[in-house]
Order: structure tokens, then sequence, then C-alpha cells
């Protein structure tokens, strides 16, 4: 046997030499330009391709939105967008950055590719901490807050540069750039090699079926949305919010009635609805505790509110009136980070938003699918970032279909 094994292995290197030298003489019989060419595409299918990662930066409340648990089996289980490495542990935006560069160390290349799931909506930014679990979430001013004192630091141009692409699938962030461009900053400097920033404008679906307890038909939808609002607890009814939407909304074909009362879509296309609260935490600090007026009605808390101009300057920076916030006003003490303290009223205010959602899909062989523009379709997405080279499509070619 031992014999036999040499014996082929001399008979495979004979070919192996042989067809090395047949390759030659091919090579050595070309075009100079010819050979050029061959000498270039073999280069270039040796580049190594840029890392991704993906995020999934929450998880669902019991009995809630499943939007991060869909979004796992999305990047778990489709076949085309199935992540390189997925990360589900992160609760803030600087766990985020310290994984990207911990993960760096095993790569040869910046990353090209960072997916991110996170709930957000274009009123509060992002639903995810800047800095610890709990703590604030992510809007411009919190994260340049953390920036200017040091809290958290740009990444260097090896792990994340200008051709690095960071794609936000939260709801309606993209018409956010402000916060996509502080977001460039914070993660990759104020040269213009940090990263580009991508976020969808619409509201963002995740969605599933179940075959034999694994997920399949994994899709992520773009859904446009049409919103109405009430101060919270004081639910008007659907039939009033119905009615409310087919005033502000007159061109758009949709029974308001019945998608306000579904939380998921029957079919592809489908129209639904989902619900969530927009607060406002204010202090007023006075000198004395007794400079402090007795606001026992909820008539005088509101006319109170309504004398602070920075309160009613925050409800106008969401596009709201204060009339539009259930407000809660009560005596506190405000607490200084140098540990010192001052009397206050302490302002609380929610605002319902009550959204109606509709996925934007696409025909494929007479079956709709979800629609997926290019990241660069200005329609669809919002840019924060370097101002270089950005190859803006403004349009797709494929028709969408609202079903």
């Amino acid at each position: 046997m031992k014999c036999s094994s040499r014996f082929c292995g001399f008979i495979i290197l004979v070919f192996s030499l042989f067809v090395l030298v047949h390759i030659a003489d091919i090579n050595s019989n070309m075009d100079p330009c010819e050979q050029a060419e061959s000498v270039a595409l073999d280069s270039h299918a040796a580049e190594e391709t840029r890392p991704s990662i993906t995020f999934i930066l929450g998880e669902d409340k019991p009995a809630g939105n499943p939007f991060y648990a869909e979004a796992t089996n999305f990047y778990r289980y489709h076949p085309e967008e199935r992540a390189e490495i997925l990360i589900t542990h992160c609760r803030s935006l600087l766990d985020m950055r310290n994984v990207l560069e911990e993960q760096a160390a095993y790569q040869s290349l910046p990353w090209g590719t960072v997916n991110v799931v996170v709930h957000s909506n274009q009123w509060q930014g992002m639903a995810v901490a800047v800095l610890e679990e709990g703590g604030t979430r992510t809007t411009v001013d919190a994260l340049e807050t953390a920036v200017a004192y040091g809290l958290i630091f740009p990444l260097s141009d090896s792990i994340l540069d200008h051709q690095t692409e960071i794609v936000i699938y939260g709801c309606g962030l993209g018409k956010n750039e402000d916060l996509l461009h502080s977001l460039s900053y914070a993660l990759g400097g104020e040269d213009e090699a940090r990263p580009i920033v991508r976020s969808s404008k619409q509201f963002i679906y995740f969605d599933s079926q179940t075959l034999n307890g694994m997920p399949v038909n994994c899709q992520r939808y773009l859904s446009d949305y049409w919103f109405t609002h009430y101060p919270s607890y004081y639910h008007p009814g659907d039939h009033i919010l119905a009615r409310r939407l087919e005033q502000s909304y007159p061109e758009v074909s949709i029974d308001w009635q019945a998608a306000l009362g579904k939380q998921s879509p029957d079919f592809a296309g489908d129209a639904f609805s989902m619900e969530f609260k927009v607060p406002i935490v204010w202090y007023v600090t006075y000198e004395h505790a007794s400079d402090r007026p007795n606001l026992a009605s909820p008539k005088q808390q509101v006319e109170w509110v309504k004398e602070q101009e920075e309160i009613v300057a925050a409800a106008e920076g969401y596009g709201f009136e204060v009339e539009d916030f259930r407000w809660t006003v009560r005596k506190a003490t405000y607490e200084y980070e140098d540990g010192t303290s001052e009397p206050a009223m302490k302002a609380i205010g929610f605002c319902s938003i009550v959204s109606v959602l509709r996925p934007l899909t696409q025909e494929n062989d007479g079956k709709f699918a979800a629609l997926t523009p290019s990241l660069t379709d200005d329609r669809f997405f919002g840019r924060g970032g370097p101002l270089a080279l950005d190859q803006q499509s403004g349009q797709i070619e494929e028709k969408y279909t609202q079903n």
C-alpha cells in the first residue's frame, strides 16, 4: 500500500507540473494587453472584502411589539441579509462603539457595513442610551455633551473610515439628519475619513412566518406612515382619531378605522397602527422654596406651563403645542452635578402619537414582497457624514406598490 500511495503521489505531481507548464505556455502566447488584464483580474479577485457587523440594540417588552425579536430572525435567517457578525447584547451607543473596536482586532480592513437596529423616531432620536443602559437616550444634545466631556471617543480610521457605512434601521430617524451627522462625528472624528451614516425616513417593520418551529420568509419592510396625537391618558376613541386622520390626509386611500384596530398587517402592504408617547420633563428652579407656586388644579398647572417659555419651545420643537400634552406639575428639588441643589417645580408632559403604517411592497412574479430601494435613494434614506462622493441615485427604477 505504501508503494502504491507513493506511486499515486508521483502521478499527481507530474500531472500538476504538466498543467503548470501548459498554462505558462498559454500565457506566453497571450497578447501583452491580455496578460495585463489577466493579472489585474487575478489581483482584484485576491482583494479582501471589508467585514460587516449587525447590532440589535434592545430587547422587546413582554407581550409588546416583537420588533427586536423579528429583527434578530431577519439577520439570522434571511438568505441574502444574514449577518456576518450578529451582536445582540449592547444596550448603549458606547457599548456598540467598544464592540466595533474589539472586533476590529480580528479584521485586516476597516468595517464595511455596520447595520444597527433600534427603536427611534424623528422627535426623540434613538431609544438607546449614549453611555450606559438606562441613561439618557441618544439625541443630538446628549451625544454632543458626551463627546465634549470626553465620555465617548471616536474610533481610528483603521476601524471606521469614509468607506464605512453605518445603516440605522429605526423608525423615521432619517428625517433627523442633524443626529446622523452627530453620530458620524462621535464615532469617526472630525476629519473627512469619518463614516457615512444612513437611516430610513419611513418606519421599519420586521416580519416572519414559522414553519416547524423555525422562522421562514423573514422580511424587512419600509412603511409609509401618517399620524395624529392626543394628550396621553385622554384617549378620544378610534372613531374620532379616524376622522382626524381622514381630515389631515384626504388624498390617502386607507380605511383608517380598520387600521386603528390592528397592531400588525394581515398581508403584505396591509395598513395597521402603533402608538407611543413623547415625553417632556422640565425643571424650573427657584431661589427660595417659598417662591414656588401652589398649583392644585390641572387647569392651573397647564396655565403655569404655558408661561414657561423654554417648555413651550421644547413642545414646539417636536411640532406640537403645550395643550397637546397631559401635564403634571409638582414641587421638587433639582440636583446639580456638583452635588448642590435648588428648590424647583418639576413639569412632566406626555403626548401620545398614533401612527398608521402601510408597508411598501413591490410585485415579483405576481407576488408582493418588501420594497428594497437603494440606500442612496434620498426619498427613503437620510444621510449624515462627509459630503464627498456619494453617488445619489435620486430615483429607483422599479415602481413601488401600496397594496
